[in-house]
């Protein structure tokens, strides 16, 4: 077998959405990585980990910290519910915009670099957000208040589009249980900022909050320049023409843009609900918001604990869209227990309510972590693997934007449960697609191992190997570059039945 780099092992194409997990592409070894900044199997690699999770959790502070007391204080300013929305939604209409150029500059800059300049940016607007209240005039007040947010969301996008990358690049064997720690260490910091926020803010004021989080952020930014390797060198990794080709062929795959999908549902199946969920659970099941906040911070655990499960189920299961297809439905099965309409005779309740956030989110980590590991694993390079990165965070920026606005409107025209239901609906619509993935995997593989038993009957029946020396070759190196997935994506059965003749030839010549 021709080792990683060299002409006739990366004679192949690599497949653009593998059944299975990626060993290192040729593409990375040759221009993605550094040996003298990649982490090694102890210490290296544990104060990767180190940093990724400390940083993903504070940007998650960062963006839930203020949301307890801020349209209090901007009550007091003189600012309506309409500009105090601004200032939130300011944040995911910045990202919108700039996680296309993240992608870009990540692999310019190198991924260390970005990483550890995104937390820095974000920790440094944070602080100076809570000055913000110096400011007299009311206009001023709001122009800065946007005008931070904003610049707390493009540093974030970068932190984000960084961390992703480098799970996929220095964990290539096992993507998705990085992913899966990355979006654990984001819900819980979501989690933790409200509550931090709400007790600093209660025992120093205003300005407390954003001082402790965002200087945690500058000092964790700090100590990530040695925690976090640079996984890239300024000015590219030198394979942006081969980036460019492979990315143009991914995006014309009807996977790429199935698992598009999935990410922008499960992006929705949060913001178009559990933004106005608020005003009808006080109404409908009498709760206080107390009791809506620990109903919020219990449902986090769970889906913050089930990421670090089903990335590491991901990481051993080939079957990533029927699972992800199961997960959808569960998602579905979760928001109609939440707000239950009235065809399924279900009288709305706090026990339906408790079970419906449970299943939701524990559905949610389930249909988001496999299907984006898969993304990021296939991809050849750092530079593909960061453009991957923010375009999964432009999608779910997307989704951030789009579902509070859908899910208000039709939640004011026809009431919360419908909202539910038209959820639901769609949710199903997106699992058939994923559904009809699975199916067409299951497929390649059945073909794939009866032509394989075929194949090695007649093996069986060649007097010697000695003509088969070069089919050895060729199938170890075919073998190496479409995993175990049963055929590179894009090549059809046909890649699939020469990898598997070249295997066979080769095991008939040893």
């Amino acid at each position: 077998m021709a080792p990683p780099g060299s002409p006739s092992a990366c004679s192949e194409t690599a497949p653009l959405l593998p059944s299975a997990p990626l060993k290192p592409s040729c593409a990375d070894s040759d221009s993605d990585s550094d040996s003298s900044h990649a982490p090694g199997a102890g210490g290296g690699r544990r104060r990767l980990w180190l940093g990724l999770f400390s940083g993903c959790l504070l940007a998650g502070c960062c963006i839930a910290v203020m949301i307890p007391f801020f349209p209090q204080e901007a009550a007091r300013r003189g600012l309506g519910h309409a500009a105090s929305s601004l200032v939130f939604s300011s944040y995911a209409l910045t990202q919108l915009v700039l996680f296309p150029v993240a992608g870009r500059l990540v692999p310019l800059v190198g991924v260390g670099r970005a990483f550890c300049a995104g937390l820095a940016l974000a920790g440094t607007t944070t602080i100076a957000f809570g000055l913000v209240p110096l400011v007299r005039s009311t206009a001023a007040f709001l122009a800065g208040c946007v005008t931070l947010r904003a610049a707390e969301a493009a540093g974030t996008a970068a932190l984000q589009t960084a961390a992703r990358t480098l799970a996929a690049s220095q964990f290539p064997g096992g993507a998705s249980s990085a992913l899966g720690v990355i979006e654990t260490a984001i819900a819980l910091g979501m989690s933790l900022g409200q509550g931090l926020g709400g007790l600093l803010y209660a025992a120093g004021g205003y300005g407390v909050p954003f001082f402790a989080v965002g200087g945690g952020m500058v000092v964790v930014a700090t100590l990530s320049t040695w925690l976090v390797p640079v996984g890239g060198r300024p000015g590219g990794d030198g394979g942006g023409g081969r980036s460019a080709a492979h990315l143009r062929q991914f995006a014309g795959s009807a996977e790429a843009w199935i698992s598009v999908a999935v990410v922008l549902m499960v992006a929705m199946n949060w913001t178009a609900v559990d933004p106005n969920l608020a005003p009808w659970v006080y109404t409908q099941l009498a709760m206080s918001p107390a009791e809506l906040s620990l109903f919020f911070l219990g449902s986090s655990a769970c889906y913050s604990l089930s990421g670090l499960a089903w990335g590491r189920l991901a990481d051993h299961v080939s079957a990533t869209h029927l699972l992800t297809t199961g997960c959808l439905l569960a998602d579905a099965l979760g928001l109609l227990l939440m707000l239950p309409p009235p065809r399924m005779g279900l009288t709305p309740s706090r026990a339906l309510l408790a079970a419906g956030l449970l299943v939701r989110q524990v559905a949610q980590g389930g249909a988001y972590v496999p299907i984006v590991g898969r993304l990021l694993a296939a991809q050849p390079n750092m530079t593909a693997k960061a453009a991957v990165a923010s375009g999964i965070g432009l999608v779910f920026a997307a989704g951030n934007v789009v579902g509070p606005l859908a899910g208000g409107r039709v939640a004011d025209l026809y009431g919360m449960p419908r909202t539910a239901a038209v959820l639901a609906a769609l949710n199903v619509a997106v699992a058939v697609l994923t559904g009809g993935m699975a199916v067409r995997e299951l497929r390649r593989a059945q073909v794939a191992r009866r032509r394989g038993d075929k194949l090695g009957g007649a093996s069986t029946d060649q007097p010697n190997g000695d003509d088969n020396d070069d089919g050895d070759d060729d199938g170890d190196d075919d073998g190496d570059e479409c995993g175990s997935s049963g055929g590179c994506d894009g090549e059809g059965d046909g890649t699939a039945d020469r990898r598997t003749e070249g295997q066979m030839a080769g095991g008939a010549g040893t």
